[in-house]
């Protein structure tokens, strides 16, 4: 059986460096959702200029791609290791349960949970710094993956402590993120109905 291990979390938390130094020895495809994302704002242009909404549709397609290569790795055989963000339930539920849907695969999470020392200790190494509290808003942000969601195994990382952490299974929480995402997929088909509306009225 194939194996997708997520590592996810804010930015500087050390998801690359935990994956270099803990993952290392595993013979598994690595998919940084970070490429893709960068590859998307490339081919959009502008980016210094970027609407809330066209960022929005940036990451969606980048997701997609990031989702679709997954895919493709499993069913070639080989076992994935996919960095990602991944705060909101919605966003990991959308994956996985088009994933369990294609195949039987072990699906293991990483969540990086540093202290506020070692985020800063990142922070500089990246040459990338910004305040603690950027830090604090995106801790807070972050919902916490549950085994409902379609977790095997959930590991919380906090700085060189690996935490086997399987909370009390919570089904609301994958019924509330699928409403969530049944919403936004109808805001965007209306978006988009309105444009292309707006279109034809023009033309």
């Amino acid at each position: 059986m194939q194996k997708l291990t997520f590592v996810i979390g804010a930015n500087a938390v050390g998801k690359t460096y935990f994956i270099e130094h803990h993952l290392a020895n595993e013979k598994a495809v690595v998919l940084d959702v970070y490429d893709y994302q960068q590859k998307v704002y490339d081919e959009h242009g502008n980016k210094e200029r970027i609407t809330f909404e066209e960022q929005f549709r940036c990451l969606k397609k980048a997701n997609e791609k990031h989702f679709h290569d997954i895919i493709n790795e499993l069913k070639q055989g080989n076992d994935v290791i996919a960095e990602q963000t991944f705060f909101k339930a919605k966003r990991r539920i959308a994956y996985i349960d088009e994933i369990r849907k294609e195949m039987d695969v072990k699906i293991e999470v990483y969540v990086m949970h540093p202290s506020n020392e070692r985020w800063i200790e990142n922070s500089k190494k990246r040459e990338d710094i910004e305040n603690i509290e950027v830090y604090e808003n995106q801790k807070k942000q972050m919902e916490f993956p549950n085994p409902a969601e379609g977790f095997d195994t959930i590991f919380e990382v906090i700085d060189d402590e690996i935490i086997l952490r399987m909370d009390d299974i919570k089904p609301e929480i994958v019924k509330q993120a699928r409403q969530e995402l049944t919403e936004e997929d109808t805001r965007i088909h209306r978006k988009d109905e309105r444009k292309h509306n707006h279109r034809q009225l023009i033309e």
